[in-house]
């Protein structure tokens, strides 16, 4: 049977250790909310697969699922589905069931902040992103082929996107208006011939130095936890020497 002494020291060692995975979690993880989303969705194909067409209700972030109810496939943003009557959407999470997101899907989004793409996407159709002017952050996947026309026009808070070698169309003026806006182009050459036609600014994304400080943040954390958990042990063995 633990004594008092050892059961209080293993409940602060396992306050710190949890106190280190939530850390973690919070930085490296999302939990969207769909508590009041109810989607809609299209009528399946030949191949029984759907397209998203929107959702009724509230949410400020949404994890949109792989398959409808009767599960079916959810393989495309429908055209138009997440635009400007979503006033209260920030987040969006993208199955990567999804390989196209069509035309307009999320045009006008007034508070959109961040999007995750699906890892398997293929296609941003036309004006996808066009006028969602809080667009921060977005990253493209390696499987991507074609940025449509204007597909990104006025997203004026988009600071930087890194351009995969897979991109082979542009549609015209994808990225225009977007003031703030630096392309990362190194992999890419038609990318590059893209941002010299409308006087992007071109660079390379680094993320190096945020994963650094990020890592660094939570073993300072963790670090300082167990020396607090150890010098309480150590502490309390002092004093039972002490009593013998």
């Amino acid at each position: 049977m633990a004594k008092p002494g050892e059961k209080r020291t293993r409940i602060l060692l396992g306050v710190a250790v949890a106190l280190v995975v939530i850390i973690f979690a919070l930085v490296f993880f999302e939990f969207p909310d769909n508590t009041h989303a109810k989607f809609t969705f299209s009528a399946p194909d030949e191949n029984g697969c759907v397209k998203v067409t929107g959702y009724t209700g509230n949410p400020t972030t949404l994890n949109i699922p792989s398959t409808d109810k009767d599960g079916h496939k959810v393989i495309a943003i429908a055209e138009g589905s997440f635009g400007s009557t979503y006033s209260r959407l920030e987040k969006v999470k993208i199955p990567n069931t999804v390989t196209v997101i069509e035309k307009d899907a999320f045009f006008g989004a007034p508070n959109l902040e961040e999007v995750k793409l699906s890892s398997k996407l293929i296609e941003i159709g036309d004006g996808a992103f066009a006028e969602c002017t809080q667009l921060e952050e977005i990253e493209f996947p390696e499987t991507l082929e074609r940025i449509g026309a204007r597909a990104f026009y006025r997203c004026i808070n988009l600071e930087t996107l890194y351009i995969p070698a897979s991109v082979s169309d542009f549609g015209e003026e994808a990225f225009v208006s977007c003031e703030n806006l630096m392309l990362d182009v190194s992999d890419n050459v038609l990318a590059a011939d893209e941002a010299a036609k409308y006087n992007l600014e071109t660079g390379t994304v680094d993320t190096t130095a945020i994963y650094l400080i990020v890592i660094l943040s939570i073993t300072v954390v963790g670090t300082v936890l167990i020396v607090f958990v150890w010098h309480h042990i150590r502490h309390k063995a002092g004093k039972k020497n002490k009593a013998e």
